[in-house]
Protein backbone atom coordinates (compact mmCIF):
# COMPACT_ATOMS: atom_id res chain seq x y z
CA UNK A 1 0.00 0.00 0.00
CA UNK A 2 1.28 3.38 -0.86
CA UNK A 3 1.37 5.64 2.44
CA UNK A 4 3.02 8.47 0.98
CA UNK A 5 1.93 11.62 1.20
CA UNK A 6 0.32 10.56 4.63
CA UNK A 7 1.38 10.80 8.39
CA UNK A 8 2.50 8.23 10.15
CA UNK A 9 0.92 7.08 13.73
CA UNK A 10 4.30 5.43 15.77
CA UNK A 11 4.00 3.93 19.44
CA UNK A 12 7.36 3.46 21.32
CA UNK A 13 6.98 1.05 24.06
CA UNK A 14 10.20 0.54 26.12
CA UNK A 15 11.61 -1.35 29.02
CA UNK A 16 8.74 -3.51 29.91
CA UNK A 17 10.93 -5.77 32.06
CA UNK A 18 8.52 -9.19 32.09
CA UNK A 19 9.16 -11.96 34.13
CA UNK A 20 8.75 -15.81 33.02
CA UNK A 21 6.77 -15.93 36.86
CA UNK A 22 3.51 -14.12 36.79
CA UNK A 23 4.29 -14.00 41.10
CA UNK A 24 7.40 -12.22 40.00
CA UNK A 25 7.13 -8.33 41.01
CA UNK A 26 10.33 -5.44 40.08
CA UNK A 27 10.16 -3.12 43.42
CA UNK A 28 6.49 -4.53 44.35
CA UNK A 29 5.34 -3.95 40.50
CA UNK A 30 3.77 -6.10 38.36
CA UNK A 31 4.75 -5.46 34.89
CA UNK A 32 2.72 -7.56 32.77
CA UNK A 33 -0.04 -5.34 33.93
CA UNK A 34 1.57 -2.55 33.86
CA UNK A 35 2.28 -3.36 30.03
CA UNK A 36 -1.18 -4.46 29.56
CA UNK A 37 -2.70 -1.13 31.08
CA UNK A 38 0.04 1.02 29.33
CA UNK A 39 -0.98 -0.71 25.25
CA UNK A 40 -5.32 -0.27 26.57
CA UNK A 41 -4.40 3.19 26.81
CA UNK A 42 -2.37 3.90 23.90
CA UNK A 43 -4.78 2.16 21.93
CA UNK A 44 -7.55 4.08 23.50
CA UNK A 45 -5.81 7.66 22.75
CA UNK A 46 -4.17 7.07 19.40
CA UNK A 47 -4.42 3.96 17.95
CA UNK A 48 -0.72 3.46 16.00
CA UNK A 49 0.03 2.82 12.57
CA UNK A 50 3.14 0.92 13.92
CA UNK A 51 4.64 0.39 16.90
CA UNK A 52 8.89 -0.22 18.09
CA UNK A 53 9.73 -2.15 21.23
CA UNK A 54 12.66 -0.42 22.37
CA UNK A 55 14.45 -3.10 24.35
CA UNK A 56 14.84 -4.54 27.89
CA UNK A 57 11.21 -6.45 26.78
CA UNK A 58 12.06 -9.05 29.05
CA UNK A 59 14.05 -9.45 32.50
CA UNK A 60 15.10 -12.51 32.69
CA UNK A 61 15.82 -13.32 29.46
CA UNK A 62 13.04 -16.65 29.72
CA UNK A 63 11.45 -17.99 26.17
CA UNK A 64 8.64 -17.30 28.65
CA UNK A 65 8.32 -13.53 29.72
CA UNK A 66 8.57 -13.02 25.72
CA UNK A 67 5.71 -15.39 25.55
CA UNK A 68 3.93 -13.32 28.45
CA UNK A 69 4.57 -9.93 26.34
CA UNK A 70 3.10 -11.60 23.54
CA UNK A 71 -0.28 -12.36 25.49
CA UNK A 72 -0.44 -8.71 25.78
CA UNK A 73 0.89 -7.03 22.49
CA UNK A 74 -1.22 -9.60 20.23
CA UNK A 75 -4.31 -6.97 20.71
CA UNK A 76 -2.10 -4.81 18.94
CA UNK A 77 -3.11 -5.52 15.11
CA UNK A 78 -0.26 -3.60 13.38
CA UNK A 79 3.29 -4.67 12.97
CA UNK A 80 5.34 -4.76 16.05
CA UNK A 81 8.85 -4.28 15.56
CA UNK A 82 11.80 -4.87 18.06
CA UNK A 83 15.12 -4.26 19.30
CA UNK A 84 17.03 -6.27 22.31
CA UNK A 85 18.49 -4.00 25.38
CA UNK A 86 20.81 -5.35 28.35
CA UNK A 87 18.15 -7.81 29.69
CA UNK A 88 17.37 -9.26 26.83
CA UNK A 89 19.19 -12.40 24.87
CA UNK A 90 18.67 -11.55 20.77
CA UNK A 91 18.85 -15.57 20.16
CA UNK A 92 15.96 -16.24 22.38
CA UNK A 93 14.16 -13.10 21.25
CA UNK A 94 14.49 -13.18 18.20
CA UNK A 95 12.71 -17.03 18.14
CA UNK A 96 9.36 -15.81 20.04
CA UNK A 97 9.08 -12.51 18.48
CA UNK A 98 9.11 -14.49 15.02
CA UNK A 99 6.53 -13.28 11.93
CA UNK A 100 4.89 -16.69 12.43
CA UNK A 101 3.29 -14.86 15.89
CA UNK A 102 1.56 -11.84 14.50
CA UNK A 103 2.64 -9.24 15.31
CA UNK A 104 5.68 -9.17 15.16
CA UNK A 105 8.13 -8.10 12.52
CA UNK A 106 11.79 -8.82 11.99
CA UNK A 107 12.99 -6.16 9.55
CA UNK A 108 15.24 -3.69 11.27
CA UNK A 109 14.76 -1.03 8.17
CA UNK A 110 11.70 0.22 7.88
CA UNK A 111 10.30 2.35 4.62
CA UNK A 112 7.17 3.72 5.37
CA UNK A 113 5.51 6.86 3.93
CA UNK A 114 7.93 9.37 3.31
CA UNK A 115 10.03 7.86 6.56
CA UNK A 116 12.59 5.40 6.90
CA UNK A 117 13.26 3.97 10.30
CA UNK A 118 16.47 2.57 11.48
CA UNK A 119 16.53 -0.03 14.06
CA UNK A 120 19.98 -0.71 15.92
CA UNK A 121 21.26 -3.20 18.21
CA UNK A 122 23.41 -1.38 20.77
CA UNK A 123 23.55 -4.57 23.28
CA UNK A 124 26.89 -6.16 24.23
CA UNK A 125 26.50 -9.93 26.17
CA UNK A 126 27.04 -9.76 29.52
CA UNK A 127 27.04 -6.22 30.28
CA UNK A 128 24.78 -3.21 31.02
CA UNK A 129 26.38 -0.42 28.97
CA UNK A 130 26.27 -0.57 25.57
CA UNK A 131 28.22 -0.26 22.05
CA UNK A 132 27.08 0.31 18.16
CA UNK A 133 29.52 -2.18 16.66
CA UNK A 134 31.10 -1.64 13.07
CA UNK A 135 28.75 -3.60 11.11
CA UNK A 136 25.45 -1.68 12.72
CA UNK A 137 27.29 1.25 12.07
CA UNK A 138 27.97 0.36 8.65
CA UNK A 139 24.20 -0.91 7.94
CA UNK A 140 22.95 2.80 9.57
CA UNK A 141 25.36 4.45 7.23
CA UNK A 142 24.26 2.18 3.67
CA UNK A 143 20.64 2.03 4.79
CA UNK A 144 20.45 6.19 5.08
CA UNK A 145 22.65 6.20 1.91
CA UNK A 146 19.78 4.25 0.37
CA UNK A 147 17.23 6.36 1.22
CA UNK A 148 17.96 10.07 0.69
CA UNK A 149 14.43 10.67 -0.21
CA UNK A 150 13.11 9.75 3.45
CA UNK A 151 13.02 11.25 6.44
CA UNK A 152 14.88 9.06 9.05
CA UNK A 153 14.11 8.04 12.69
CA UNK A 154 17.12 6.35 14.34
CA UNK A 155 16.22 3.96 17.39
CA UNK A 156 18.62 1.99 19.40
CA UNK A 157 18.26 0.60 22.74
CA UNK A 158 21.06 2.42 24.94
CA UNK A 159 21.32 6.42 24.96
CA UNK A 160 23.94 7.86 23.14
CA UNK A 161 24.06 11.35 24.83
CA UNK A 162 24.11 12.03 27.78
CA UNK A 163 20.62 12.51 29.69
CA UNK A 164 22.10 14.81 32.50
CA UNK A 165 22.45 11.67 35.12
CA UNK A 166 25.83 10.62 35.68
CA UNK A 167 24.94 6.77 36.31
CA UNK A 168 23.03 6.35 32.89
CA UNK A 169 26.05 8.35 31.36
CA UNK A 170 28.40 5.76 32.27
CA UNK A 171 25.90 2.36 31.21
CA UNK A 172 24.78 4.33 27.88
CA UNK A 173 25.96 3.49 24.60
CA UNK A 174 29.94 3.82 24.37
CA UNK A 175 29.96 5.40 21.15
CA UNK A 176 27.74 7.96 20.91
CA UNK A 177 29.98 9.36 18.98
CA UNK A 178 30.35 7.36 16.14
CA UNK A 179 26.54 7.06 15.56
CA UNK A 180 26.69 10.80 15.48
CA UNK A 181 29.56 11.34 12.81
CA UNK A 182 27.32 8.86 10.48
CA UNK A 183 23.65 11.10 11.06
CA UNK A 184 25.84 14.28 10.32
CA UNK A 185 26.18 13.00 7.52
CA UNK A 186 22.64 12.96 6.20
CA UNK A 187 20.60 15.76 6.24
CA UNK A 188 17.17 14.24 6.32
CA UNK A 189 17.67 12.30 10.06
CA UNK A 190 15.17 14.45 12.28
CA UNK A 191 15.34 12.14 15.35
CA UNK A 192 17.37 9.74 17.45
CA UNK A 193 15.34 7.63 20.19
CA UNK A 194 16.32 5.25 23.01
CA UNK A 195 14.64 3.65 25.78
CA UNK A 196 17.42 2.61 28.68
CA UNK A 197 16.47 5.16 30.58
CA UNK A 198 13.20 5.09 31.95
CA UNK A 199 12.24 8.97 31.95
CA UNK A 200 11.51 11.28 29.35
CA UNK A 201 14.17 13.37 27.73
CA UNK A 202 14.29 15.58 24.81
CA UNK A 203 17.23 17.69 23.70
CA UNK A 204 18.68 19.22 19.95
CA UNK A 205 21.71 18.01 18.29
CA UNK A 206 22.54 19.82 15.00
CA UNK A 207 19.05 20.39 13.90
CA UNK A 208 18.26 16.35 15.28
CA UNK A 209 15.53 15.44 18.39
CA UNK A 210 17.03 13.62 21.00
CA UNK A 211 14.26 11.61 22.75
CA UNK A 212 14.10 9.09 25.47
CA UNK A 213 11.15 7.74 26.74
CA UNK A 214 9.37 6.69 30.17
CA UNK A 215 9.43 2.94 30.93
CA UNK A 216 5.99 0.63 30.97
CA UNK A 217 6.82 0.34 34.33
CA UNK A 218 9.50 1.44 37.13
CA UNK A 219 10.29 5.24 36.47
CA UNK A 220 14.20 6.22 37.51
CA UNK A 221 14.87 9.84 38.34
CA UNK A 222 16.31 11.95 36.41
CA UNK A 223 19.84 14.52 36.94
CA UNK A 224 20.74 12.61 39.52
CA UNK A 225 24.63 10.58 39.88
CA UNK A 226 22.99 7.26 41.45
CA UNK A 227 20.27 5.23 40.36
CA UNK A 228 16.65 6.42 42.30
CA UNK A 229 12.82 5.23 41.31
CA UNK A 230 10.83 8.80 40.64
CA UNK A 231 7.29 8.48 41.38
CA UNK A 232 5.97 8.95 38.35
CA UNK A 233 3.40 6.67 36.30
CA UNK A 234 4.30 4.75 33.64
CA UNK A 235 4.12 5.66 30.39
CA UNK A 236 4.54 5.53 26.46
CA UNK A 237 5.93 7.42 23.87
CA UNK A 238 3.51 8.39 20.40
CA UNK A 239 5.16 9.97 17.05
CA UNK A 240 2.80 11.65 13.97
CA UNK A 241 5.23 11.75 11.51
CA UNK A 242 4.62 13.82 8.69
CA UNK A 243 5.24 14.24 4.99
CA UNK A 244 6.63 16.69 4.72
CA UNK A 245 9.64 15.89 7.78
CA UNK A 246 7.75 17.85 10.85
CA UNK A 247 6.83 15.59 13.37
CA UNK A 248 4.75 15.88 16.88
CA UNK A 249 6.01 13.99 19.90
CA UNK A 250 4.07 13.40 22.84
CA UNK A 251 4.27 11.35 26.47
CA UNK A 252 1.35 9.70 28.21
CA UNK A 253 1.26 8.24 31.49
CA UNK A 254 -1.05 6.19 33.17
CA UNK A 255 -3.76 8.19 35.84
CA UNK A 256 -1.88 6.72 38.73
CA UNK A 257 1.49 4.88 40.07
CA UNK A 258 1.57 1.25 39.66
CA UNK A 259 0.19 -0.96 42.37
CA UNK A 260 2.57 -2.03 44.75
CA UNK A 261 5.50 0.27 43.90
CA UNK A 262 8.17 0.10 47.03
CA UNK A 263 9.96 3.89 46.63
CA UNK A 264 11.73 2.91 49.67
CA UNK A 265 14.07 -0.12 47.99
CA UNK A 266 17.60 0.77 47.21
CA UNK A 267 18.14 0.38 43.40
CA UNK A 268 20.82 -1.09 41.64
CA UNK A 269 20.60 -1.95 38.16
Amino acid sequence: MDTSGTSIRLLQLTDTHLYADPAKRMFGVDTYQTLSDVVDAALKADPPDLVILSGDVSQDESPESYARVHEVLRRIRVPIYYIPGNHDLPRVMSQEFTPARPPFKEERSIAVGNWLLVLLDSTIEGQVGGALSESELERLDQTLAAYPDHFSLVCLHHNPFSVGSGAFNEIGCANGDQLFAVTDKYKNVRIVLCGHVHQEFADQRNGVTLLASPSTCIQFKPMTAEFALDPLAPGYRMFLLQPDGSFQSTVSRLSQLPRGLDLDRKLKY
